[in-house]
């Protein structure tokens, strides 16, 4: 974005927001478990997260709303769809699902119990159409959650080749491809844990004070002010 208004490369130096490591982390077995039960999702029962505000059309909610649709039509698919957000729209998607029949959506409205809900979830979808980085992203990856997201979101090019050709999405308006991704990603959803697990361990090395570090850092490395 900064290139296309005309500041020249070599001038920008990139600052990643930071993490709340301690808050976001793989869950043990036993508190993903408690967490599981508490919410009454079954053993073995997809779950799947969306964080975002329900009216802003850059988190791409109305395309993972139409594949999840489509998962359910084609049969096979016995998920849970957590939407975790209010906005002037959530009402409507609510009435909306109901009317279709899509019972297996959950409108859990603002929450600021996050970390511990994505400790049961099992994959976050952010077909976002527009997002600068992506912080609800990143620490989904640091609890050890897959994130499907946009290949243009600012947060992508943090992810690794392999899992880029599996978890990124090139085009936020395709809910046909978001259901194929979402099927790819379930068939071999373990093998996906593990790689993400290996990212988010890296990506908790950048927490606030590595960013405040890597700021000051730069600050530092600027030429002196010419005096008037």
């Amino acid at each position: 974005d900064l290139v296309r208004l005309g500041v020249r490369a070599e001038r920008i130096r990139v600052v990643y927001c930071g993490i709340e490591a301690e808050r976001f982390r793989p869950p043990t077995p036993e508190q993903r478990a408690a967490t599981r039960r508490e919410e009454g999702w079954r053993d073995g029962q997809l779950v799947v997260a969306f964080i975002g505000a329900l009216g802003d059309r850059r988190k791409g909610f109305d395309t993972l709303y139409t594949a999840w649709k489509q998962l359910e039509r084609e049969g096979g698919w016995s998920g849970v769809l957590l939407v975790l957000g209010g906005g002037v729209e959530r009402a409507r998607w609510e009435e909306r699902a109901r009317n279709e029949g899509l019972h297996s959506l959950r409108f859990l409205g603002f929450r600021t119990d996050v970390p511990r809900l994505l400790a049961g979830c099992d994959a976050l979808v952010a077909p976002t159409r527009y997002e600068s980085y992506g912080l609800g992203v990143v620490e989904a990856l640091c609890t050890g959650v897959p994130a499907l997201v946009s290949r243009d979101a600012g947060v992508a090019e943090r992810y690794p080749p392999d899992l880029g050709r599996l978890l990124l999405l090139d085009d936020p308006e395709d809910a046909p491809v978001l259901a194929r991704a979402l099927r790819g990603w379930a068939a071999s959803r373990e093998q996906v844990r593990g790689r993400v697990l290996a990212l988010g361990a890296a990506l908790r090395q950048d927490d606030w004070h590595a960013m405040a570090r890597t700021l000051v850092s730069h600050a530092e490395s600027l030429p002196a002010p010419h005096s008037p």
